[in-house]
């Protein structure tokens, strides 16, 4: 077996392992923000509407980060289980098109521009 990872293949696995990572962090931030809300109402606001809104952002704040690290490790533990002789083929079904990446030599000239 070939263990050369084409060069495509390559940057394809590093683009989702950045994106599942970038969606990590996105949670992340959103966990953040609703756990300073929820702090912030229910330390500076002495009202009883207050009290109970800053303890449901406490609470969207702890769901939000454990669904963001659920949601990391589930895709995390895909991707290692792809192989990445067979990338090109999962990256083409997840975009709901074929890859149709050619080769600038193998492309049909634009209008007013010759082949070379």
């Amino acid at each position: 077996m070939n263990n050369i990872v084409d060069p495509i293949n390559q940057l394809s696995i590093a683009r989702t392992i950045l994106a599942n990572e970038r969606t990590l962090l996105s949670y992340l931030r959103g966990s953040l923000g609703c756990l300073l809300g929820g702090v912030g109402l229910i330390k500076f606001l002495n009202h009883p509407v207050f009290l109970l809104g800053g303890s449901a952002l406490l609470v969207i704040s702890v769901i939000l980060f454990a669904v963001g690290l659920r949601r990391f490790y589930s895709v995390k533990k895909l991707i290692s289980e792809i192989d990445p002789a067979d990338w090109l083929a999962v990256e083409g079904k997840i975009a709901g098109a074929g890859h149709n990446r050619r080769p600038v030599s193998e492309r049909a000239p634009k209008p007013g521009e010759t082949h070379r």
